[in-house]
C-alpha cells in the first residue's frame, strides 16, 4: 500500500519508480516535455521577451534607430558638395535624374533641408512594439521616472535611441503597421513626405558609410554591420511605402523610380562599356 501510494505521488509530478523502488526520472515531467518540444526562434528576435515573427508573428517589431535633423551645411559635407554648386560636375552630368532629386540642387529644397531631412544610425538591437511600451510604462512608474527614450536607452546597450522603425512580419496586418509607421515618423520629425523623408534618410546613411565615418561615436555603440542591416530593413519600409501610399505623393513615387531606373542602366551600360574596352585592349 506504501509502495503505490509513493508511486501515485511521483506519478503526480510527472515522475515514476525507478529500479529498485527508488524515485528515478522515467517519466519527464510535462512542462518539460512541452519546452523540449518547441523550436527555436529564427530570424530577428525581441530583445525583452526573446520572441520573433515565428511565436508572435501578428505583433510589430522595430528596431531601435538615432535620428538626427540635418542643417544644410551638414547635408553638403556628407554628400561632397557645396552650396552654390548648381547642377555642375561629373556626378550631375552623368545622372542628371538622379542628382536632380537631391535637396542641395535646388534653391528651395535649400531653404528647408534643416526641416524636412534626417539621418538614422543604429547598433540594430529589435523589440516588439509592445514590450517597448510596457518596459516604458514600467520607466515612468518608478520612483525616478525616465522618459521613454531614456529608458529604451538602457535597453539598448546604452546606445541613444528615439524612434523604432518598424518591421513588416508575415502576419501583421497592414491598420496595424500602419500605426507604427505613423508613430516612426512623428518621432524623427520633418514636413516631407515620408517616402521622401525615408529615401534621403537611405541615401545619406549609405554615403556616410560610403565616407567611412564612425557612425558609433554619434550614438555611443553600433557597428559598420548594424547600420547596413539598418538599410535593408529602411529599404522594406520604402518598398510598403511606394505599394501603399496612392495620395498626394504618387508623382513624387513614380521620380524617384524612372530616376533609380536611369541610375542603375547608366551604371549598367558603363560596365558593360568598360568590359568591352578592357577586351579589345587585350585582343590588341
Amino acid at each position: 500500500a506504501a509502495a503505490a501510494a509513493k508511486a501515485k505521488a511521483l506519478a503526480s509530478m510527472g515522475m515514476g519508480m525507478g529500479m529498485g523502488g527508488g524515485g528515478g526520472a522515467e517519466a519527464k515531467p510535462a512542462w518539460m516535455m512541452e519546452m523540449e518540444g518547441l523550436e527555436d526562434e529564427e530570424g530577428l528576435t525581441c530583445m525583452v521577451c526573446q520572441e520573433g515573427y515565428k511565436y508572435k508573428p501578428n505583433e510589430v517589431m522595430g528596431v531601435y534607430v538615432f535620428a538626427t535633423k540635418l542643417k544644410a551645411s551638414n547635408v553638403y559635407a556628407i554628400e561632397g558638395t557645396a552650396p552654390g554648386v548648381g547642377d555642375g560636375g561629373e556626378a550631375s552630368s552623368e545622372f542628371p535624374d538622379l542628382m536632380d532629386l537631391l535637396p542641395s540642387r535646388s534653391s528651395s529644397s535649400q531653404r528647408n533641408v534643416s526641416a524636412t531631412l534626417v539621418t538614422s544610425v543604429s547598433a540594430f538591437n529589435t523589440i516588439h512594439l509592445s514590450c517597448h511600451d510596457q518596459a516604458a510604462k514600467a520607466d515612468r512608474n518608478l520612483s525616478k521616472p525616465k522618459s521613454e527614450f531614456e529608458g529604451a536607452t538602457l535597453r539598448n546597450s546604452r546606445c541613444k535611441c528615439n524612434s523604432l522603425l518598424p518591421i513588416n512580419g508575415p502576419e501583421v496586418s497592414s491598420d496595424v503597421f500602419a500605426l507604427a509607421i505613423e508613430r516612426h515618423f512623428g518621432n524623427v520629425g520633418g514636413d516631407a513626405s515620408k517616402f521622401r523623408l525615408l529615401l534621403h534618410d537611405m541615401r545619406l546613411l549609405a554615403l556616410r558609410i560610403a565616407h567611412q565615418e564612425n557612425l558609433r561615436d554619434e550614438v555611443g555603440g553600433g557597428s559598420l554591420s548594424s547600420n547596413v542591416k539598418l538599410l535593408t530593413y529602411q529599404l522594406q519600409l520604402g518598398l510598403h511605402l511606394m505599394e501603399t501610399d496612392h495620395g498626394a505623393h504618387v508623382d513624387e513615387h513614380v521620380r524617384y523610380k524612372l530616376a533609380l531606373k536611369a541610375f542603375v542602366d547608366a551604371g549598367g551600360s558603363s560596365h558593360a562599356g568598360s568590359s568591352s574596352s578592357s577586351s579589345s585592349s587585350s585582343s590588341s
